[in-house]
């Protein structure tokens, strides 16, 4: 079996060898007095999923409250709490700034407003309606 990567350290040089064609998932250290073999397992690929149907030419990606809500997450934010609440996330990334407002109803959040710099055209609201305490609708304004 010819190993991955063959990395040979006698009295101080280091040699790597890198085979081309790997026929095992085994890298060889030998050290002066010892030899170690380490097993790394490569990632198998799952399947791919279905690919949804191709955009026409010209088209674009087309944002919304909910697109910029999960992309902002990346971005640096600050907590503000109110009562024990979470009541405003404020995103930043460079001079950008985007602030998410909750706000509850009978403790139950009732709102999110996005506010600051967001997209023109998308809906900045997301409304949340329960029925006995079960969320039973959303909608965006």
């Amino acid at each position: 079996m010819k190993p991955c990567i063959e990395v040979i350290l006698p009295s101080n040089e280091i040699d790597v060898l890198l085979g081309a064609e790997c026929d095992s998932t085994t890298v060889d250290i030998h050290l002066p007095s010892n030899e170690i073999d380490i097993f790394i397992e490569r990632p198998v690929e799952g399947e791919r999923g279905t690919q949804g149907p191709p955009g026409a030419p010209g088209e674009s990606y087309a944002e919304s409250f909910e697109s910029v809500s999960k992309n902002i997450r990346s971005w640096d934010y600050s907590l503000t709490y109110d009562a024990g609440l979470l009541v405003a996330i404020t995103y930043t990334s460079g001079a950008l700034e985007i602030v998410k407002t909750l706000a509850y109803d009978a403790g139950l959040l009732s709102s999110i407003t996005l506010s600051g710099d967001t997209p023109s055209g998308i809906s900045l609201t997301k409304t949340l309606g329960y029925t006995s305490g079960t969320l039973t609708s959303i909608s965006y304004s």
